[in-house]
């Protein structure tokens, strides 16, 4: 038994040596701030005072909401967003036909309806680009946005009479957003 114990020792092969070297996995990429293919819901509420032109102000009040769909390409840079908000102009006293200034710089509109209260929306669309900084500076989650767009501006009236406004123009702005 003696002997066949150390032949068997003997022919076994080498002993195995464990290796005392632990091989960490490569680390996780850095996440991604500005992703392609993202798809944003957003939600919003507003509520304005002053609303119209100057013999108005303080008379004029608009509350309301809308939503904003935005799209980034499977191209990172490029993306499409549409917004939609509806509101409620409400004059403190009640008076029939009234003038509202809803965008700056735009020509106020005469409204008549009943009650004191007009709907009023806004439709946007967007085609916007964007440089993501942190592509050439790692930790800068900084980009520049320039949008290109269409929108109008809709009102409505009380007991049948219907108003509306339909303004086109064209938004461009280069902005700086910082994501987290």
């Amino acid at each position: 038994m003696t002997l066949v114990s150390q032949a068997v020792a003997t022919f076994a092969g080498e002993p195995v040596v464990s290796s005392k070297q632990v091989i960490a996995p490569p680390p996780p990429p850095p996440p991604e701030f500005f992703r392609p293919n993202e798809f944003d819901i957003g939600a919003f509420g507003t509520y304005a005072t002053g609303v119209g032109n100057s013999s108005n102000s303080g008379r004029l009040h608009a509350w309301g909401g809308g939503i904003d769909l935005t799209y980034w390409f499977p191209w990172k840079y490029a993306g499409v967003r549409f917004q939609g908000t509806g509101a409620s102009i409400r004059t403190n006293n009640g008076q029939q036909t009234r003038e509202v200034t809803l965008v700056q710089g735009f020509a106020p509109v005469t409204v008549t309806g009943g009650g004191g209260s007009v709907a009023a929306g806004v439709l946007t669309g967007d085609f916007m680009l964007r440089l993501p900084l942190d592509d050439y500076w790692p930790g800068v989650h900084l980009a520049p946005y320039f949008f290109a767009g269409f929108g109008g501006i809709l009102l409505g009236g009380d007991n049948g009479n219907q108003h509306s406004v339909s303004e086109t123009f064209t938004v461009t702005n280069s902005a700086v957003r910082a994501e987290m």
